[in-house]
């Protein structure tokens, strides 16, 4: 898909405004690519798969936590939940966190994807657990509509249980991510009053 003039001009003229955003030996690396992706249609195109939108989110997220969070210290990936139903999870909430923790591991920094692995992954990361404990969480929300399905990214620091990031973001309802979302049935006791 080929950007038109206008948006190319527009995408150009903003980059000196977010130099002040991001810091690091490439300033604009991150925030001009994370802005192109969302201009072309990322999140909004159903044929681009979610390895791709995950990857567009982790680079959102890092353009705006920058140097606040160190290399040094440990993110903790946690699989998304549903809002409507706080600990409830389905394999969407698992592959978002897994997606978007693989990509900030690309970009160097420590994460802990053992929460999120898929069954297939399991073995593939690295154990963090002897290390010190995890400094920060990658968790967040994600609620499915009829069309579209909205996401909310959450970086926080665990020891002042501040958001030090958050991304939110909709993507539209593909077959792939409706089928993700699907939660297993879980039964609850009630006590009677």
């Amino acid at each position: 898909m080929r950007c038109s003039g206008r948006t190319f001009i527009i995408l150009i003229s903003c980059l000196p405004f977010l130099s002040a955003c991001i810091s690091g030996p490439y300033p604009y690396k991150f925030t001009a690519g994370a802005i192109f992706a969302a201009s072309q249609g990322v999140f909004a195109d159903p044929k681009v798969n979610l390895k791709e939108k995950n990857y567009a989110a982790a680079d959102f997220l890092q353009s705006k936590f920058g140097k606040a969070v160190s290399r040094y210290h440990i993110i903790k990936a946690m699989p998304l939940e549903e809002l409507d139903h706080p600990g409830i999870t389905s394999p969407l909430g698992s592959s978002i966190s897994e997606g978007v923790g693989l990509r900030l591991a690309d970009l160097g920094y420590n994460v802990m994807l053992q929460d999120v692995a898929h069954q297939d992954n399991q073995g593939l990361y690295p154990d963090l657990k002897k290390e010190p404990s995890p400094r920060y969480a990658l968790k967040g929300f994600y609620t499915v509509k009829s069309k579209d399905m909205d996401v909310i990214l959450h970086l926080v620091d665990l020891q002042s249980n501040r958001v030090v990031a958050r991304f939110d973001y909709t993507m539209i309802l593909s077959r792939e991510i409706k089928t993700l979302s699907q939660t297993t049935p879980r039964i609850f006791r009630v006590k009677a009053q």
